[in-house]
């Protein structure tokens, strides 16, 4: 036996170890049985009607001129919810969006610009930095006291009943992330439709799972909320800094510094029926459906996750088997990236020798490999089988039976992205360098304005934007 084929079947090994660890997560959303909730009118009616909480929303703001203004009118139109204002930070370099900025704020009464000191584009954890210390001067100059601090994106769409889930079970918990969905987009375009199989994966499953094993939920960087306590904290102990400038996941640190801290954290997956349809009390958008710009927007979501993270959150001394391995699997893209290019590697190298000896039914070096090789292909079907569930349930059919092929450009995807991640920190580590913020293409529906049904949103109607994330 050559020693590729030691490496063949190690490789295996370690893959099926891996389709067991995504097993593990599937049979515990089972047992635990952490699923999305209904909810129901008369749980509703309660949720609507205890006192309102005044909540500032954070947006960081930069060259979006094409969007911000819909978003605004869109979202004041829809919100059923009275108590909250927008704080809109924008720079002073970028005189659109200042602009339209300026025009929301004389229009609406709850809209208060933020202009940053710096030029920009900085990074959007300095911009949010600069938008919370004005809320602060906002409320001694308003006689205001803000209890909830949101965490906002200028593409985004709130469910009209999105705030007033956050508000009732700010009662209990201190840090809560709402859902993310992607509108549906069109059947041809791959690359947008793997954001709805990820996130519709993600957030209808193992967040809901670790938010009933009361362990940390890394923020999505929107919809999320923060409650006084856990702002003032954190700015204690960061120089008046809530958010680290320099990581490029600036939310998915400040999810885990809560989480340390002690706050209690919580992701409520909630839907109420329309037109016998499921609605989905979460926060949607559009994502890049463009395969270089995804691969830019997930590179980065790399860098900060798997190579910056463990050297920004701060650390908790109580640390236990569920804490590390959620760790784990936060930072798992890496070996799944390595793991994927082996199997691409070895179907190539196993392929060319087959054709070399298309007479012989032995091109396999080991009946172990044939058994690990059988049961990993079993696991994938079976991993395709759970996505295309946790998909069918946000979306509809159509878009649930794509999810086979979607599969295929997400993995190619975030392979890509995290080698380049890995490329660029390490290559701004050795030579010194700052990390660089890429853009990412925003969109938003231009159908949208005045009626919530993202599942029968027109994709192919859509305001487009190049924002800093």
């Amino acid at each position: 036996m050559k020693g590729i084929d030691f490496l063949f079947i190690f490789t295996a090994g370690i893959m099926f170890l891996f389709i067991i660890d995504d097993l593990f997560i599937n049979i515990l959303i089972f047992i635990k049985k952490a699923h999305p909730k209904f909810l129901t009118q008369d749980k509703l009616f309660k949720i609507k009607s205890i006192e309102q909480k005044p909540i500032a929303i954070m947006i960081a703001n930069w060259q979006e001129d094409n969007v911000l203004k819909d978003m605004i009118y869109a979202n004041i139109h829809n919100i059923l919810y009275n108590n909250y204002y927008f704080f809109l930070g924008v720079y002073p370099n970028d005189i659109k969006t200042k602009n339209i900025a300026l025009e929301l704020e004389k229009k609406f009464k709850n809209i208060h610009i933020v202009i940053n000191t710096e030029l920009g584009p900085t990074s959007k954890g300095q911009m949010l930095n600069q938008v919370v210390l004005n809320i602060f001067k906002f409320e001694k100059d308003n006689n205001i006291k803000f209890e909830l601090f949101l965490l906002h994106d200028s593409e985004d769409i709130l469910h009209p009943d999105s705030l007033n889930l956050v508000n009732y079970y700010s009662k209990k918990f201190n840090f809560i992330q709402t859902p993310v969905f992607s509108f549906e987009t069109k059947k041809s375009e791959f690359t947008a439709g793997t954001y709805m199989d990820e996130f519709a994966e993600h957030h209808c499953g193992e967040m809901i799972l670790r938010s009933k094993l009361k362990q940390s939920i890394p923020s999505a960087g929107t919809g999320t909320a923060l409650s006084r306590e856990v702002v003032l904290k954190i700015l204690s102990i960061q120089n008046n800094l809530l958010f680290n400038p320099r990581s490029l996941t600036e939310d998915y640190i400040i999810g885990n510094q809560s989480f340390n801290l002690g706050f209690s954290s919580a992701f409520l997956c909630f839907y109420k029926k329309s037109n016998s349809k499921k609605e989905f009390i979460a926060t949607y958008e559009y994502f890049p459906s463009s395969f270089y710009t995804s691969i830019k927007q997930k590179t980065r979501w790399c860098i900060g996750i798997i190579f910056q993270s463990p050297k920004l959150i701060l650390k908790r001394n109580n640390n236990n088997f569920w804490s590390f391995y959620f760790k784990w699997r936060d930072k798992r893209g890496l070996f799944n990236s390595i793991l994927i290019s082996l199997c691409f590697f070895f179907s190539l190298y196993y392929g060319f020798i087959f054709t070399l000896n298309i007479e012989s039914h032995k091109i396999l070096p080991s009946p172990l490999l044939e058994t690990l090789l059988m049961f990993n292909f079993a696991g994938v079907i079976l991993r395709v089988f759970f996505r295309m569930k946790y998909v069918f349930s946000v979306y509809n059919f159509q878009s649930t039976l794509f999810v086979i092929l979607r599969w295929w450009v997400a993995n190619i995807i975030n392979t890509i992205s995290c080698f380049r991640g890995g490329w660029i920190y390490y290559k701004s580590l050795f030579f010194k360098s700052p990390l660089t913020w890429s853009k990412t293409q925003h969109k938003l529906p231009e159908s949208f304005l005045y009626n919530f049904n993202p599942a029968n949103t027109d994709s192919s109607n859509r305001v487009s934007n190049e924002v800093i994330l």
